[in-house]
């Protein structure tokens, strides 16, 4: 394996891109890089647990719109292999401003990772690998619905921050476990909430 150069982010922001990513399988490529630094398609087979050619395709079209570089070509036995990396270290996604709702561009993309999430999930819970509780815990599902200040949304930020940097630096795959994070932040409109919000007499009977 490759140790990784040093780049940039890359923020993505083109239709055809986000379309490639809602492929679970590509986004898993991308994810195995991210994790491991850059990789021939053989490396990313062992590490992803699936045979080489049915990667290739993805591979090509993560090429073809710009997401994936071939950074480097190497002799391997008799044949030359290609070395893919990232367009940028990470790849951050754009929120464009959208009336579309539903149809927003991202929003398949967002649907394809909960779905992978919920895969993952599946796979480990109640398994010998899965640790739900302690300081190594590995395992964990929840959600909570909060009335956030400024001041509230800036701790946040900053902690998920921390989270995707842990996340994102690339490591030997030998030197520890395998786990994935997936997060989902959104405002949310309430009425109901914002009664809630202000003082309101409470009138007794007689």
């Amino acid at each position: 394996m490759s140790s990784r150069p040093r780049t940039r982010p890359y923020v993505i922001r083109r239709r055809d891109q986000i379309a490639a990513l809602e492929s679970a399988v590509r986004q898993e490529i991308v994810d195995t890089i991210q994790a491991a630094g850059p990789l021939s398609a053989s490396e990313i087979s062992g590490l992803m647990g699936r045979p080489a050619d049915a990667l290739y395709y993805h591979l090509k079209r993560l090429v073809k719109v710009g997401l994936l570089l071939v950074r480097a070509t190497r002799r391997s036995g008799r044949r030359d292999e290609a070395v893919y990396d990232l367009a940028g270290h990470p790849l951050v996604l754009d929120y464009p401003v959208s009336a579309e709702g539903k149809d927003h561009p991202l929003s398949g993309l967002v649907r394809s990772m909960l779905r992978t999430a919920e895969k993952d999930f599946r796979a480990a819970v109640g398994t010998n690998a899965a640790r739900p509780d302690g300081d190594r815990r590995n395992l964990w599902a929840g959600r909570r619905h909060a009335w956030l200040s400024s001041r509230d949304l800036e701790r946040v930020n900053d902690l998920v921050d921390q989270l995707v940097a842990i996340m994102t630096r690339a490591r030997n795959p030998a030197g520890g476990e395998l786990c994935t994070l997936t997060l989902v932040l959104a405002p949310r409109a309430s009425r109901a909430g914002r009664r809630v919000a202000r003082s309101t007499p409470i009138r007794t009977s007689r």
